[in-house]
């Protein structure tokens, strides 16, 4: 019963009636604001009407708005089509967040190969650098030593392949 009692009496102070605004100048010239009726003493009483709306969106910097490909598209669409919806805006915002996602991980395979790349070339650099006989199979599966002209072409390729994928 006393829960009844308790919701009842909830719902009877939660419609809060929207008080009023008084604008009045006191005795010594200054324009005073209250919620409280004037005094019979002050001079131009007025009672103000305030009308109560919901609060507007905080407008976008015209820096974010017209960012890049995204922001002029968005900026775009909300003068084709008017204001955008949560959902929109939300659908946006995971499309270029799964595109960023992407471009990451493009990167980092990318990378991922250069370190490699980069370590198979440091190899070969001393392989060839400090090994003194070094051994291939020719066309006819024969074993062969590489002469000093191709030690040296190697190593030049080996130092290219360091420059241009150890960064």
């Amino acid at each position: 019963m006393s829960r009844l009692l308790f919701a009842a009496l909830f719902f009877s102070l939660s419609f809060t009636a929207q008080g009023d605004l008084y604008r009045w100048v006191d005795k010594d010239g200054k324009v005073q604001y209250t919620d409280q009726p004037p005094p019979a003493s002050a001079t131009g009483q007025k009672k103000m009407d305030i009308k109560v709306s919901p609060a507007a969106a905080p407008a976008k910097p015209k820096d974010e708005k017209a960012g890049g490909k995204e922001g002029a598209k968005e900026a775009k669409a909300e003068k084709d089509s008017g204001p955008r919806t949560l959902a929109e805006k939300e659908l946006d915002f995971k499309k270029r967040r799964l595109a960023e996602e992407e471009a990451e991980k493009k990167a980092g395979d990318e990378a991922k190969q250069n370190q490699e790349k980069c370590a198979q070339a440091n190899s070969k650099l001393n392989t060839y650098q400090n090994v003194p006989r070094i051994t291939q199979t020719d066309a006819k599966g024969e074993i062969t030593y590489v002469d000093d002209a191709a030690r040296e072409k190697t190593i030049a390729e080996a130092q290219k392949d360091i420059a241009a994928f150890c960064k």
